[in-house]
Order: C-alpha cells, then sequence, then structure tokens
C-alpha cells in the first residue's frame, strides 16, 4: 500500500496532460491528494461514488469515514469517483476514455463493486451519467457476469423505489460496520470464483443490504398503489444500526483537497442521531437513536486530523450539536486544547435554549468570525408547536441577546414555508422575530446584521408529515414574494430556495419505482446536475414525465393515513404506528407537543428494538490538556522561529507536473497545509 504524502499527484488514466489546461477547475480531476491511498494489488476493490462535483463531494463525511476503513484492511482498496463537469464528460466521451477513479484512473466497469452514496435526490441522472461514461450498463437488468455490482447507501435509499432500476442493491443505514461485511463476502466471492447471482445472494443476508425486487405492488388506475407484498421469507428489510459511535472507526488520516470544497475543514462527527422529534425532519427519524462520542475521543480525532492535514478549520458535526451530554466539558477543554492556536472551529445551527452564556463564551474563543446560526423554521409558536419545535419566542430572543453579549455581530436564521396548515400570519411571524432579533441586537450596542434564509418544505418518508400535501409551486412563488417584499422594506437580507428544484425534489422523495423510466428519459434528453439551478431544466423533465405517462403534480397530494406506501417495506426504525400517532398530535388550533425521549419517558418509537438500550452515550471523559506543538499559537511565531534560525527563511518552489495547473490560490493554500503538517 502506497499512501500519498508530498509527491507529485498521478493523473488519470488515459488523460492527456493537455486537458487541463482547456477544462474548468483541473484540480477536480488531478487526484493524488495528500492522504489518498493507491494500492497496486488487491483482493476485492470497490469504488467509492459521489454523483455530484468534486468540490461537494470531498466534503461528505460518510464517504470518506468508508474510505478509511476500507483502505486500512490490507487485502482491500477503494478509490474515489466524482461526476466530472460537463466539460470533461463531453472531453470524456469525445476521446473514447472511460471515467475512472482518481487514486489509479481504473475504470468503474473494473471494480468488484461500485458503492453510491445518495446524500440528496437530485442526482440521479448524474449517476446515470456517472455509469454510462464509466462503462458500467445503467440498469440493474442490463448487468451480467463481469460487471460490478452497484450499491446504493446513504439517507436517500430509505426510499429505494425511485432508483430501483439502476442499482443491484441498497444498503440501509450506517455503513461502517456493513462496509466491512460487504468487502468480506466480495474478497471470498473473487477468491472462491462465485457467478454474479450468488454474489447478490450473499449480501442480501448483510443486515442492512436489500433488493426492493424482492417485494412488489399493484399500480391502481388512480396512481396509488396496493399493498406492498413481500416475494420471499423477509417481511421487511432493516436497517445497520450502528451502537458505538465511542469506538467506531473514523477519519484520521483525511484527504486533503487541492481545490476547495463546499466545507473545506476538517470535521468530527460528535454525535449521531436525534430524538427532538422535529415532525418534517427525515434524519432525525432515520437515524435514530442518539449516539455520542466523548469529549476526550473528540479531541484525539481533533489533534490526529490536524496532524496529518494541515487544515485551519474544525467543524462539529450533529444533528443537534447543542444537545450533547456534555457541552461545558468539550467546549471547556476545547477552548484550553485548541483556544490559544490559529485554527477555527465551526458549530451546525444551534436549538434554541442549548447555549448558555458561559458556552457561549467558549465558542468565541474557538471561533474566528462572527456569525451564529439558529433555525427556529416557523415564525409563530402555534406552528412552531406544530412541527414540534416548541421554541418560545422569548427564548428565542434571549438566546440572541446572549450570542450578541457574547461578542457576535450575525446572527443566520434559517426558516421553511409550505408546512402544513401556514397562513400568511405565520409567514408575518417571519418577518416580525426577524426583526426583533435585529433590535435585540441594536440594545447590545451592536450592528446586527441578521440574514434570513427560507427553504421550501418537502414531505419526506418514515416522518409525521410522509401524508401531507406539499405546497404547489405558484403558491410558493407567492409566499417568496411576500417575505422578499417585506425583508426589502426592512433592509434585512433574504435569501430563498429555488422553487423549481423543490419542485422535482417532491417528486423523488415520495416517489415510485415508475420514476426510473422518466429518469431515462430526462437523461437521454440532456439533464445533469439539476440540483443546481444553472443546469436545472425543469421543461425537460416536464418533457420525460410525459414521454412516460406520469404528472408530477400527482405526487405532492396528501396521502390518506391507511393508504399503502411504496416505502412500506422499509423499517426504517421508526414505526408507522408511531408517525400515525405523532400525525395525529398536529391540530392547526392546538397541536399537541412531543418531549424529547432522552429526557422524559419511552415514547415507544420502535427503534428501541431490537437493541437493548435506545441511546448509547460514553461516559464524561475530559479532554486532555496537552498542548498542540504543530500548530503556531495566534499573534505569534511559529516555535521554530526562536531557535536562532531567524525570523526570515527563504524557500524555493518548484512547481511541475499536474501541479501546474491549480489556481494561484489552491497554491497558496496547498503550500500553507503544508506548513502545518511539517510543524
Amino acid at each position: 500500500m502506497k499512501v500519498n504524502r508530498e509527491q507529485t499527484p498521478k493523473l488519470l488514466n488515459g488523460f492527456d496532460p493537455r486537458w487541463w489546461g482547456v477544462v474548468e477547475k483541473p484540480s477536480r480531476y488531478i487526484g493524488g491528494e495528500i492522504g489518498s491511498v493507491v494500492k497496486e494489488t488487491a483482493e476485492a476493490r470497490i469504488a467509492l461514488v459521489f454523483p455530484d462535483l468534486y468540490d461537494i463531494a470531498m466534503s461528505n463525511l460518510g464517504l470518506m469515514i468508508l474510505y478509511e476503513i476500507v483502505n486500512d484492511h490490507p487485502e482491500w482498496a477503494a478509490e474515489r469517483a466524482y461526476a466530472p463537469a460537463p466539460d470533461m464528460e463531453g472531453l470524456l466521451r469525445e476521446r473514447g476514455v472511460r471515467l475512472g477513479s482518481l487514486e489509479t484512473g481504473r475504470p468503474l466497469c473494473d471494480f468488484d463493486a461500485v458503492g453510491v452514496t445518495l446524500q440528496y435526490d437530485l442526482c440521479a441522472t448524474n449517476l446515470l451519467m456517472m455509469l454510462d461514461v464509466g462503462g458500467v450498463p445503467l440498469t440493474a437488468a442490463e448487468r451480467s457476469t463481469g460487471d460490478p455490482i452497484v450499491i446504493g447507501g446513504g439517507p436517500v435509499v430509505f426510499n429505494p423505489e425511485p432508483w430501483v432500476d439502476f442499482f443491484d442493491l441498497f444498503a440501509l443505514g450506517d455503513g461502517e460496520e456493513m462496509t466491512v461485511e460487504i468487502m468480506r463476502v466480495l474478497e471470498q466471492a473473487n477468491r472462491e470464483g462465485w457467478d454474479r447471482k450468488s454474489r447478490l445472494q450473499r449480501l442480501k443476508k448483510i443486515e442492512g443490504v436489500m433488493d426492493p425486487r424482492d417485494w412488489s405492488y399493484e399500480l391502481l388506475p388512480d396512481g396509488r398503489i396496493g399493498a406492498v407484498q413481500p416475494l420471499t421469507e423477509r417481511l421487511q428489510a432493516s436497517r445497520s444500526f450502528l451502537s458505538d459511535l465511542e469506538n467506531a472507526p473514523y477519519i484520521t488520516r483525511p484527504v486533503v483537497p487541492y481545490a476547495s470544497t463546499t466545507f473545506d475543514r476538517y470535521c468530527v462527527e460528535i454525535s449521531r442521531g436525534c430524538t427532538r422529534g422535529c415532525k418534517f425532519c427525515y434524519a432525525g427519524m432515520i437515524y435514530r437513536s442518539v449516539r455520542e462520542r466523548s469529549p476526550k475521543k473528540v479531541a484525539e480525532l481533533m489533534e490526529q486530523g490536524l496532524a496529518h492535514s494541515g487544515f485551519s478549520e474544525i467543524s462539529l458535526s450533529s444533528l443537534s450539536a447543542g444537545d450533547y451530554r456534555h457541552p461545558e466539558l468539550l467546549l471547556s477543554g476545547l477552548e484550553r486544547r485548541f483556544g490559544g492556536i490559529d485554527l477555527s472551529l465551526s458549530f451546525p445551527s444551534m436549538r434554541v435554549g442549548t447555549l448558555s452564556g458561559e458556552k457561549l463564551g467558549h465558542i468565541a474563543e474557538l471561533k474566528r468570525h462572527s456569525s451564529f446560526t439558529l433555525a427556529p423554521e416557523a415564525g409563530t409558536q402555534r406552528l412552531r408547536d406544530l412541527i414540534n419545535k416548541p421554541d418560545q419566542e422569548e427564548e428565542i430572543l434571549a438566546q440572541c441577546a446572549e450570542v450578541f453579549a457574547s461578542g457576535q455581530e450575525a446572527v443566520k436564521l434559517y426558516f421553511m414555508i409550505g408546512l402544513p396548515s401556514e397562513t400568511d400570519e405565520d409567514l408575518q411571524g417571519i418577518v416580525d422575530l426577524a426583526a426583533k432579533i435585529r433590535n435585540t441586537g441594536r440594545k447590545h450596542g451592536k450592528r446586527p446584521r441578521v440574514t434570513v434564509s427560507v427553504s421550501t418544505f418537502v414531505p419526506k418518508p418514515h416522518t409525521p408529515f410522509q401524508w401531507v400535501e406539499q405546497l404547489g409551486s405558484d403558491e410558493v412563488r407567492r409566499r417568496q414574494r411576500l417575505l422578499r417584499d417585506a425583508f426589502a422594506r426592512l433592509k434585512i437580507e433574504f435569501r430563498w430556495h429555488d422553487d423549481r428544484l423543490s419542485w422535482l425534489e417532491g417528486v423523488f422523495s415520495r416517489g415510485d419505482r415508475r420514476l426510473g423510466g422518466a429518469v431515462l428519459a430526462a437523461y437521454r434528453r440532456g439533464a445533469r446536475f439539476d440540483g443546481w439551478g444553472e443546469y436545472y431544466d425543469q421543461a425537460l423533465w416536464k418533457a420525460a414525465f410525459a414521454q412516460v405517462g406520469l404528472s408530477a403534480e400527482d405526487y405532492f397530494r396528501a396521502r390518506d393515513l391507511d393508504e399503502p406506501l411504496p416505502w412500506d417495506y422499509i423499517d426504517a426504525g421508526p414505526t408507522r404506528e408511531f408517525m400515525r400517532k405523532e400525525f395525529k398530535k398536529v391540530s392547526a388550533a392546538a397541536p399537541k407537543v412531543t418531549e424529547d425521549c432522552r429526557d422524559g419517558p419511552c415514547l415507544n418509537c420502535g427503534v428501541q428494538s431490537p437493541h437493548e438500550h435506545c441511546h448509547h452515550l460514553p461516559s464524561d471523559q475530559p479532554v486532555v490538556q496537552a498542548p498542540l506543538a504543530f500548530y503556531p499559537t495566534v499573534g505569534q511565531a511559529s516555535p521554530s522561529a526562536s531557535k536562532g534560525i531567524g525570523d526570515v527563511v527563504a524557500v524555493q518552489l518548484t512547481i511541475q507536473g499536474a501541479m501546474r495547473f491549480l489556481s494561484q490560490q489552491e497554491r497558496a493554500v496547498t503550500l500553507m497545509r503544508a506548513v502545518r503538517r511539517a510543524g
């Protein structure tokens, strides 16, 4: 095994170096990044695919965890492949070159398996493009002996129906343990010469691995479906569940990109799962229950990740970071360990009421910028209670007052429109709340910068809102205009989501297997990067739906509580009966709030079986306070500067090979990270 450190990157298989001068952002394709792993021989190989640009894909935490797990095994190899931009796709097709991995250039068709992370709904045509250019038949029905087994994973696959045609298997749930079992089967299959059918049958015995074709349902004339029927002894497909996050493998030798990425930092997952019970929240349901890493483990991972990467920023990943069980221990320990060095720590949006003034003080010391994010989601108390996010306005304003008092100058607010029973009064509540928050900042002597971001609610499967109607595009645009005009008068920055993308997301979110034909039709008409507004073509998609006899708007309708749903055969953790009870609590006049089972009684949601304990929380191990020797302290010279060497160091830098095609900014960032790694 060879781990790339500081050497010149290796070019992709078959790529002419002259290509780098004609494509946008060649750093997406160069490969050979620090921390990437190249194995000349392996008993089993898997291509880890993310069907979007390198800029987005390299920030996907789950894929990079699996990359390190597989490559830590001496006999296995994991290689990465991401979607080429349209200019590179054109070159690949024009020159007859198959899409290969960043590590070795091996074409996708030459792997034992292709594991695809489906993080969001709008990447179907990108997936088909990658399979097509990579030499893999587009549909499972077309694949035969010698073709890789295509496996879908990630949050989207808890409704695999729209994707059935294109995947051989799906992997539900946490991937750490499941991926190890998949690789063991592939290694054994290669060693013993199994045929394709035997491989598929054996893989389906792994917990979490399933094939939707093992269930069927009748399509009724009105577009609904009949009862979902199992075709084997397996009544439901269950997820893989990682109970021990504390001792789970994690990224300690991150791949360090040359190109700038969406989240250009080292990320530490401090917890997984959430039991707050927000009725709209897909992740909060499918990732139940709560598992955490101890403060000590978090700090250890941070130190290892920094030492191997040279990143200047770290983020803490969690669905609800403010609910972490030992926040004071974590934040005070991190401040002592990392607060004095030239490093920034970023946080996700925080839950109202979870941050005391002391916590904010620690955060202010660790952050190097003055922005704070809160997600009230709705503008009125009635609607916040209805979605089970019952933050009181007084609590929100008090939280913002503490934020401004801690030295922060900007607050970002996230809301949704289109929630069930929403009225114009609820929309005005968003405007009023933002204005009150700005006034709160002014009372603290600040010049507050309040930014309001509004997304469109899309009902998700396996949530209590899976039965509700989705708002049509015309009404979405009307509500966006109402907010845009109101915020323009107040001179508060307002951002909104493209309603066209929500339209397509709504189709796939609760779609069925009929959508496969529409995806193929759209792909053949030229659809690509449908999650990008500049590439998305709604007229093309409407034509594709019409071509296969479907109406997109049919998927927006409300569902009856007893109506069979296409994803009924998936056991995502919480039961359908629990979802039904939660849905019935919704009342436009007096919605009933469900408390968090971490602090209250068990809600009998279904996830406690077969797992002995619902929540898996480690002991409160303190953060070790040893200083980090390899990062300079804030406002001071590097430790080496005090050793008599001198304050100025002359460095001769030669840029050659593929590195010549990095931009000036990319070269500067690469050099700074190398200096940090060197200490």
